[in-house]
């Protein structure tokens, strides 16, 4: 059984209502949520967080769905559902 998984693509076609997973080549792949804020137009994809400096924002080039977790039954071996 093989694994369905989006492919992905380019950062404009995102949706700016739900968490997605995002990639660029400094940070690699990370969860985030569109922000609408008065910056770049790029720039509206955080990235982390510090204490120090407060949110980061990246420059995510690409994207994909989050995927749904793996099922777990109730013996504790997993599953992927398709």
């Amino acid at each position: 059984m093989g694994v369905l998984m989006s492919e992905w693509q380019e950062i404009g076609t995102a949706p700016k209502d739900k968490p997605i997973l995002a990639y660029n080549a400094v940070m690699g792949v990370y969860n985030t949520q569109y922000q609408a804020l008065e910056l770049d137009e790029r720039n509206r994809w955080p990235c982390g967080f510090s204490g120090w400096s407060g949110t980061w924002y990246c420059w995510p080039t690409h994207w994909m769905p989050i995927p749904k977790p793996p099922i777990t039954n109730p013996h504790g071996s997993s599953s992927q559902e398709l």
